[in-house]
């Protein structure tokens, strides 16, 4: 028996940094061997292993797709409500039949990159999730009676499987390369919402997963159920687009196994963080000054220890648990305001004062030596 979900693993681990990743608040899970119990909370507004990529023969030329190889379904019939794959063809088509808009969901940009931001702030904010009927569907091995797009924006709760049906209509109308990444965990499965940013060298399956506000790619939504002790054993792509007559169309056209050798597109994110990690404390040099002197416009930034006083200098150590797994080049800003603010709430703690600060330099941005899929940030700051 399945007892667990993609929800009930990850909404346990996030408790400090929800303010700073999702600014959301979490739901709170009791697990036993038999059952689990759930109190819902309104959301509100290292290490490393090697990793050997492959390059992406992912198609998404809707042209290369032959017909026998198409995703069939009979949307005339209500059975497909419980078929994740036929689901991904009506339940999305019925987006398209309907008057309802991304607009609806106060998404009006149609820049790629902001629109999977702007839903996934959405759905965070005001979807959540039905911890009861996802878990009935773990125990059953399967879906059910997945929802529509409206339907879902109206009742305004359903599992993972209504999460990727909604997000794969919007990212569609907003004419993204548009995927549905199915997960099989040791302990239950999941449905994402999925889209693709492949330029130059760069190339990331990036997935919106609930509640989290920021897309992760697909690589670090691996890593963060690998740390919650629920292992991803296999992931299935799906490839979502419209035909010339608007017609929604679907193809399975990966299935991958987590392991040393993976494509390109599930780099996990960690290893996305050391190639940045320069440009990652650069930003930082910038976003933290800005939230001090916001308390203390006298508390300087200085490039360099040499302009600290040492009689007055004080070490802060802080580390940032689990923002590693976040972390993508997309989305890098984003990422390190949130940072930025994790790091100054966590100085706070360690009793750092801004209206004492005279100057600071930040010294360290780095893996957390000593929290997996943490950042550690190593301060110097001049205190009166």
């Amino acid at each position: 028996m399945r007892k667990a979900t993609l929800g009930v693993i990850t909404l346990l681990l996030i408790a400090f940094i929800s303010g700073c990743i999702s600014q959301t608040q979490t739901v709170t899970i009791t697990e036993t061997k038999t059952h689990t119990e759930y109190t819902p909370i309104t959301p509100s507004t290292t290490t490393t292993t090697s990793t050997t990529s492959t390059s992406s023969p992912i198609e998404t030329s809707s042209t290369m797709a032959l017909e026998e190889d198409l995703i069939k379904a009979d949307c005339q019939n209500e059975h497909w409500r419980d078929d994740y794959e036929k689901a991904m063809i009506c339940g999305v088509q019925e987006g398209f039949n309907s008057l309802f808009l991304p607009e609806d969901l106060g998404i009006y940009t149609t820049d790629e990159l902001k629109v999977p931001l702007e839903f996934a702030q959405y759905l965070g904010n005001n979807i959540y999730l039905d911890v009861q009927k996802e878990n009935q569907s773990m125990i059953g091995g399967k879906y059910f009676d997945i929802k529509t797009p409206f339907e879902l924006a109206v009742e305004k709760n359903g599992t993972y499987a209504d999460f990727a049906i909604l997000g794969a209509y919007v990212f569609l109308k907003r004419g993204l390369d548009t995927y549905i990444v199915y997960a099989e965990t040791e302990k239950g499965f999941g449905l994402w919402p999925a889209f693709r940013i492949k330029e130059n060298y760069y190339d990331r399956i990036f997935v919106v997963y609930w509640p989290y506000l920021i897309p992760m790619t697909l690589g670090g939504a691996i890593e963060l159920l690998d740390f919650a002790g629920d292992p991803v054993t296999k992931v299935k792509i799906y490839h979502l687009w419209l035909d010339d007559n608007h017609h929604v169309k679907a193809k399975l056209i990966a299935t991958e196994e987590p392991g040393p050798i993976i494509p390109t597109y599930m780099m996990p994110a960690s290893n996305d963080y050391f190639d940045d990690q320069g440009w990652v404390k650069l930003n930082l040099t910038k976003k933290l000054p800005q939230l001090i002197q916001e308390d203390n416009p006298n508390c300087k930034y200085v490039k360099s220890s040499d302009d600290i006083y040492y009689r007055n200098l004080k070490e802060y150590e802080i580390n940032v648990p689990l923002l590693l797994y976040f972390y993508s080049r997309p989305y890098q800003d984003r990422w390190v305001e949130s940072l930025a603010k994790a790091t100054y709430e966590l100085l706070k703690q360690q009793g750092f004062d801004p209206q004492k600060c005279k100057k600071f330099t930040i010294l360290d941005v780095i893996p957390s030596p000593y929290v997996e899929g943490g950042v550690y940030i190593r301060i110097y700051a001049e205190i009166s």
